[in-house]
């Protein structure tokens, strides 16, 4: 069986196949992965901007969503929309994998002084292009709020991981909030 994978915000197919063989552990399984990205020149399957609806070819369409350091680029105010138009996508039973900068790391290295390269890019973003700034952050408890009570998704894992931030080719360590959820048929109690 084929899993249908939606990369939101990818940046190239390498990437995506990193990220889906060596955080999620698909290795080995027949995967067709579809690119969305609001950029062009990465030359992505589906240029899209996912602060909008996705068009209704795409709802339901695909088994997995991955939005790995894709949330944290999000306008503050269109951050839940955003994660809604993205779980369109999913078919039931399907599971949607968000990866974004741990906040709370940022927080302990700031509070105990550690104010580096590495914790202004977790914090900022790259910023190499347009779409490189970080404009709000994700604590792993927020993100576990989003996915269950405003996607009502059902949390299949929540944790931190480490993660590796180049800056100007130098290898840096950092944490990133990892959850994983299953979007569930919704049913509504009957009227008495």
């Amino acid at each position: 069986m084929t899993i249908k994978i939606l990369d939101v915000g990818s940046s190239s197919l390498e990437d995506t196949a990193a990220d889906i063989e060596g955080v999620f552990g698909l290795a080995g399984e027949e995967l067709e992965i579809t690119r969305l990205d609001v950029r062009k020149n990465v030359k992505p399957d589906i240029v899209h901007d996912i602060t909008r609806p996705l068009p209704k070819q795409y709802h339901g369409a695909f088994d997995i969503v991955v939005a790995s350091h894709v949330m944290e680029h999000i306008p503050r105010l269109k951050v839940l929309d955003t994660f809604q138009n993205i779980a369109e996508c999913l078919r039931i039973g399907g599971e949607m994998y968000v990866i974004v900068p741990s906040m709370e790391w940022v927080a302990a290295e700031i509070y105990y002084g550690r104010v580096t390269a590495v914790v202004q890019s977790s914090l900022f973003g790259g910023q190499n292009h347009r779409h490189d700034y970080h404009k709000v952050g994700y604590t792993l408890e927020w993100l576990r709020f989003i996915m269950e009570n405003v996607l009502q998704m059902v949390i299949r894992r929540a944790y931190q991981a480490p993660f590796t931030i180049l800056i100007d080719d130098e290898a840096h360590q950092a944490l990133q909030n990892i959850v994983i959820a299953m979007k569930v048929e919704i049913v509504e109690p009957e009227d008495e």
